[in-house]
């Protein structure tokens, strides 16, 4: 993904940018090597990144994807109050639908 980055810039092909800062997200939120609460706040920065491309407005079924993907990674996240994670969860979930 980071070596697809190289091309997929966000000026020249936003779409496929946001597209490969989703799919970090995704690993970094699967991700075993390393520290893992690292590893989810990583993640939680590719999936805020990807949605300042994927709008509800010019990409609806990618946003909601992310959103639901942001959801997850707040539901699993170590850093932080885990109340207030959950409640963040919640709201993304709610927010994908």
């Amino acid at each position: 993904y980071e070596a697809a980055l190289q091309v997929y810039t966000r000026p020249a092909f936003p779409q496929y940018w946001a597209g490969t800062q989703n799919n970090l997200g995704e690993a970094y939120n699967y991700r075993i090597k390393g520290d893992r609460g690292e590893n989810i706040e990583r993640a939680i920065a590719f999936y805020e990144a990807a949605l300042q491309v994927r709008t509800r407005d010019a990409f609806p079924q990618d946003w909601a994807m992310t959103q639901n993907n942001l959801a997850n990674a707040y539901n699993y996240r170590i850093k932080g109050d885990r109340g207030e994670n959950i409640e963040r969860a919640i709201a993304f979930y709610e927010a994908a639908l």
